[in-house]
């Protein structure tokens, strides 16, 4: 029997008294289940109920007015919605193609062992924090913007504009596009390849006719990925959008409201209006309705890409990439021949296409993709140099043991590493539980593969949820409901929530690749399904426990924007005492904070600073767990 069958399987194969108790263990996963599934509902349906003044007031008004004047209580939503999506379109327009092409680079021409060290280092530069990728945009990016538009003939006010936003947003997601469409590729059986190689195509043809065509749903659903990534992310938008309200184009199609400032929806919830807007009932549904908005859309890219992977369309016919440049070369020479009615040149031309068309074709593909993985690998590089090179000068042992002083020109960050800590063993607190439950109903007593799906997807949604409506969610419950002020223990558990997903995927990745011999001699002795879950499964998953957690714990640690209503402040706070009013300091809110007021010498040397020790948090927690991570998901897909 194989070693590497799945302990679902096997779960099968325990006598009918035993599967049909409901042991402890069985009640307390259902019940983690159960309450994730209880908070992802409770979200939606409080921001439905919280939004309800502002739809009664406008109506589909709400939608299409292209006026926000809060104090007249005008609230017109669309042209957020119109900069939230051309911020994405830029980004998609940009980073699709290019990781797409990297992925292809990493999947078909590498080996397998450099593409895993290729992959380690892209996943390892993705987990820099987007208020690092703020900070970069707001000292260096829209600068290079402004001057790049002035020296085209454009005059634009500033640097702050959709397009910077839309920039930012394509290095940002082109990590994730990457490594998902790499993921795909995989897919693809290699018999198919070799099949194909065997007939005589290329390895371009190859590419082309049977690789990207095999694997299109999964790289959709990349792009959809970075979609949703690129629509919910909050920090690094706000900082170099603009924030200019009702910026609505006189032509919808033309390019030029691109390179002035705007405003999407995540850059108006991460505004200060969102903590003033509290204090009337119908300002403060108007903004918690653009949170309902986001995560509507955000709902719809996660619907449609898990639709896609669902779907097969085995009847489909797919014209093979080769084949459209063979059939565009013909047209050319019917070009040539009705144009120039010289038929020798025609025929030269045919003959040479037909004897080096396969060699060009080879090279064009190697060299495109090679491009693509270079400018990824490249820019992600670049960005932690840049990083660094201001960064570590201004890192010291007073700089890590001192106390922030002057509004952040002088002292230090120790109790911003000090609350960082704190939230990050709160989330980890939080999340280890209710993954456990998550893990082990899905890859132990779920017995259903559409229920199963169903729990996958339930995880998918939950970690599309944009970060800034965690942190919405936890100012109306933690902060207003229950009182508690902004409190250390409320960053905790929205955090821990967030990291959710990356914990459980990891615990079940590992679950699917114990040996099933081990759980087979469990029962052989004798134990129950909980003893065996406590004796075998557990202590054989605890590595992708701790993986997953180090893993979200690197996230957590560089997130601001569910933090920076519930849990933290810029300056005033050393230890918490207690649960209520008891905010912490933390390293991304105090870059966030001193990004917009980084012109004064003294401070940028600070955020400089603080980013690079951020950075370096980030690092260490995800360097130990990537390679671990890697492996076991190529095992996992391998089952």
């Amino acid at each position: 029997m194989s070693a590497t069958r799945s302990v679902v399987d096997i779960a099968d194969m325990r006598p009918t008294r035993r599967r049909r108790s409901l042991g402890a263990t069985r009640v307390m996963s259902y019940g983690f289940t159960a309450f994730a599934l209880f908070a992802l509902a409770s979200m939606l349906v409080l921001f439905v109920w919280q939004s309800l003044p502002v739809w009664r007031h406008a109506g589909i008004g709400y939608l299409i007015g292209r006026e926000w004047y809060f104090r007249r209580d005008q609230f017109g939503a669309l042209p957020m919605l119109y900069g939230s999506a051309m911020v994405a379109a830029i980004a998609l327009l940009l980073a699709a193609p290019v990781g797409i092409g990297a992925a292809v680079f990493t999947a078909e021409y590498l080996p397998r062992r450099a593409r895993l060290l290729l992959k380690l280092v892209i996943e390892l530069l993705a987990g820099v924090p987007s208020v690092v990728y703020g900070l970069l945009g707001i000292l260096l990016l829209r600068n290079y913007v402004y001057a790049g538009l002035r020296a085209v003939g454009f005059d634009p006010l500033s640097g702050d504009s959709l397009l910077t936003a839309g920039l930012l947003l394509a290095v940002m997601v082109l990590p994730t596009i990457m490594t998902l469409a790499d993921d795909a590729l995989q897919s693809v059986p290699a018999q198919q390849r070799q099949a194909a190689r065997g007939l005589g195509l290329t390895r371009a043809q190859t590419v082309l006719s049977v690789s990207l065509p095999q694997a299109r749903r999964g790289l959709v659903a990349a792009v959809l990925l970075g979609l949703g990534r690129a629509l919910g992310e909050t920090i690094a938008v706000f900082l170099v959008v603009g924030r200019q309200d009702n910026q609505w184009p006189a032509n919808v199609f033309s390019l030029k409201p691109l390179i002035n400032a705007g405003q999407t929806i995540t850059s108006k919830l991460g505004g200060a209006e969102t903590n003033i807007a509290y204090g009337s009932s119908l300002h403060w549904a108007a903004i918690v309705g653009l949170g309902l908005l986001l995560m509507v859309v955000v709902a719809a890219v996660t619907l449609l890409g898990a639709w896609l992977e669902a779907t097969v369309d085995t009847h489909t016919r797919i014209v093979p990439a080769h084949h459209l440049i063979e059939v565009a070369l013909v047209a050319l020479i019917g070009l040539l021949l009705v144009l120039q009615r010289k038929v020798l040149l025609v025929k030269l031309l045919d003959n040479f296409i037909r004897r080096n068309g396969r060699r060009w074709l080879d090279g064009v593909v190697f060299a495109a993709v090679t491009a693509c993985a270079l400018i990824t690998c490249g820019v992600l590089t670049l960005i932690v140099v840049a990083i660094l090179l201001r960064g570590l000068p201004a890192v010291s042992w007073q700089f890590l043991t001192e106390q922030i002083r002057l509004v952040g020109a002088s002292g230090g960050i120790f109790y911003n590493l000090v609350g960082t800590s704190i939230l990050i063993a709160a989330a980890a607190v939080v999340s280890t539980p209710i993954a456990l439950g998550l893990a082990l109903t899905h890859g132990v007593y779920l017995k259903s593969e559409r229920a199963r799906r169903n729990l996958g997807l339930l995880l998918y949604t939950l970690n599309g949820v944009p970060s800034i409506l965690f942190g919405i969610f936890g100012l109306i419950v933690f902060v207003k409901f229950f009182g508690w002020g902004k409190s250390w223990l409320s960053g905790g558990i929205l955090l821990g929530f967030m990291i959710l997903p990356t914990v459980t995927v990891s615990l079940i990745e590992r679950i699917k690749v114990l040996p099933a011999k081990y759980v087979e001699a469990a029962y052989g002795l004798g134990l129950s399904q909980s003893q065996v879950v406590w004796s075998v499964i557990l202590p054989q998953t605890f590595g992708g426990l701790i993986t997953g957690l180090l893993l979200g714990l690197a996230r957590a640690a560089g997130e601001t924007a569910p933090i920076m209503f519930t849990a933290t402040i810029f300056a005033g706070a050393s230890l918490p005492h207690g649960v209520k009013e008891s905010p912490v300091l933390s390293l991304p809110y105090h870059i966030f904070i001193l990004a917009q007021d980084s012109f004064d010498p003294g401070v940028g040397a600070k955020v400089w600073g603080t980013a690079t020790v951020l950075l370096a948090l980030v690092f260490i927690l995800s360097a130990v767990a990537l390679p671990l991570r890697l492996k076991v998901h190529e095992e996992a897909r391998n089952v």
